[in-house]
């Protein structure tokens, strides 16, 4: 078994080896049907490779050509993809009738992936053509009936309790100046009401009320 694993490993060597043999490489600045890299069963061309750099991370493909080590890593990739599939066509694999139905189901699949870019960017162009129309009659909208377009005004507030039946009215009044002191001087409020407010809901939102 661990012979076959070997042999099998071995084969996989060589048939790489043969797809990667001499490369070769012709970095052209003119587009189109251009040959980036080539062997002696198959090529890359220049609006391959650019089509392919559509299927990176938006975030790869800026500056991703500055670097002619990962130009020339995504060129041999593409290479020995393309080999593979002329090696397959050679061998006629792609003529067996499930290869077929495979085949088939991918192609369909791409093309329906392809469609949906399609039909998002017409209607992206859509409605980037009418935005002007948009905004008017939104505007007009609004004019009409500012009140319905209007939230009331609201508040966010933080607070610390200190319990006059707990502590007595003196104590709880001697704890709230020196806390009101200790945050005009920059201490954190929530930190605070946590720390030292009788209402047990400090504990958990640090003194937060909820919008009123």
């Amino acid at each position: 078994m661990k012979t076959q694993f070997m042999n099998m490993i071995a084969a996989g060597i060589v048939i790489l080896a043969t797809l990667l043999c001499r490369p070769q490489i012709a970095y052209a600045q003119a587009a189109g049907d251009t040959v980036l890299m080539s062997n002696s069963v198959a090529r890359v061309t220049r609006a391959e490779y650019d089509v392919e750099l559509q299927r990176l991370p938006a975030e790869l493909r800026p500056g991703f050509a500055n670097n002619a080590r990962r130009v020339n890593d995504l060129l041999v990739r593409m290479l020995v993809q393309k080999s593979l599939a002329a090696h397959a066509r050679s061998a006629k694999v792609d003529a067996t009738p499930d290869n077929l139905i495979r085949i088939q189901l991918e192609t369909d699949r791409l093309l329906g992936q392809i469609y949906i870019e399609k039909v998002e960017a017409d209607a992206i162009a859509e409605f980037e053509a009418k935005t002007s129309r948009f905004e008017a009659r939104a505007r007009e909208i609004y004019l009409t009936d500012k009140a319905r377009f209007t939230r009331p005004e609201q508040l966010e507030a933080t607070h610390i309790r200190f319990d006059t039946k707990k502590r007595g009215a003196d104590d709880a009044k001697r704890l709230a100046i020196a806390t009101r002191a200790r945050i005009v001087a920059g201490a954190d409020m929530g930190t605070l009401a946590k720390e030292l407010s009788d209402d047990p809901s400090g504990q958990i939102n640090n003194g937060k009320l909820d919008w009123f």
